[in-house]
């Protein structure tokens, strides 16, 4: 039955099982205005997380830190 569907037989087991916990309700968002036009968020390989900066300043930043 897995392969008419094209997927694997571990997938259609796990799809067909019993889930453990009831499916969670929707929850309520709270939705924030967009950044002011040109600036940026950058998030380094390292974790480091600039926001809301023109994309000129992000840079020199990364340099300085480099």
């Amino acid at each position: 039955m897995s392969s008419a569907i094209s997927v694997s037989e571990q997938t259609l087991k796990r799809w067909a099982a019993p889930r453990a916990t009831a499916s969670a309700a929707l929850v309520p968002v709270e939705v924030i205005d967009a950044p002011p036009a040109g600036t940026v968020t950058l998030v380094s390989p390292t974790g480091l997380r600039i926001e809301g900066v023109a994309i000129v300043d992000a840079i020199a930043i990364l340099r300085g830190l480099a």
